[in-house]
């Protein structure tokens, strides 16, 4: 039988925090490339967020992010999805 090595509570709370540490900054270099475009289309949000077409039209049926239509195009204010980003995070410094 092999010895398994189980990493204690606090290396598993420091694996966690550099996980989120790195996720944080990966979010912040992507809204650094939203802001050099006021709108993001739908096809941004599904491919640099991964939400999904369906959510998107969730949060604009239940008015929980601002958006702009013309016709079939339909562009999010970057400002507006920065807002519901902030609303739906946590434990983000």
């Amino acid at each position: 039988m092999q010895n398994v090595n189980i990493p204690s509570a606090e290396d598993q709370r420091s694996m966690f925090k550099e996980l989120l540490e790195e996720y944080k900054k990966e979010l912040l270099e992507e809204f650094q490339k939203m802001t050099q475009n006021p709108y993001l289309s739908t096809k941004d949000l599904k491919e640099r967020f991964g939400i999904s077409y369906t959510k998107q039209q969730y949060m604009r049926d239940e008015q929980k992010i601002g958006y702009i239509q013309d016709g079939k195009k339909i562009l999010y204010p970057v400002e507006e999805f920065e807002k519901w980003a902030k609303a739906h995070s946590f434990n983000m410094e």
